[in-house]
């Protein structure tokens, strides 16, 4: 796939050693989730974290409906991928929760951008994210150190006045 990263090109020691091409390999490399779409949303790429943040192995998900692979509230007519392919323009960096193979919900941040072929026709989209799992859990914890005097400071008489209220 010449030219869809810029400088990128595969060289014969790379196919030697995979039969992946490289962008392909980038996308099992990377620690994101990514997943692409037809236009009648059935998936046709999902990359290795995709598949650890759904449950779902590659074999289970390839040609399913994203739907059933990323069930969330925001599916059918609201769902941030639909609005990407409808509109032309990528949604970026929303925050959503999905449930997960186990019921699970993963709250992810995701992208949306629609894919094109090579006349500007939209054939599809693409579909980034990141699990928010840990960092919600250190947004929480840091919110629940905080004490009054952590935010009013150290003097002796405010620490005294709000003594009484903690």
């Amino acid at each position: 796939m010449p030219g869809w990263i810029p400088g990128f090109k595969d060289t014969p020691a790379m196919n030697q050693s995979t039969s992946l091409t490289g962008l392909q390999r980038i996308l099992e490399s990377v620690a994101l989730g990514i997943f692409t779409v037809d236009r009648e949303w059935n998936i046709t790429f999902f990359n290795r974290e995709a598949e650890r943040i759904s449950g779902y192995a590659r074999d289970e998900a390839m040609g399913s409906k994203c739907w059933k692979i990323f069930a969330n509230e925001r599916c059918g007519p609201r769902c941030y991928m639909r609005r990407a392919m409808n509109s032309g323009k990528s949604v970026i960096k929303v925050r959503v929760e999905v449930l997960n193979r186990n019921k699970r919900r993963i709250p992810l941040e995701i992208t949306a951008a629609v894919l094109r072929d090579k006349h500007g026709t939209i054939v599809g989209g693409v579909e980034s994210f990141i699990d928010l799992t840990a960092r919600q859990a250190l947004e929480k914890e840091i919110r629940n150190s905080y004490k009054y005097y952590d935010i009013i400071g150290r003097d002796k008489a405010m620490r005294r006045l709000f003594s009484t209220v903690d």
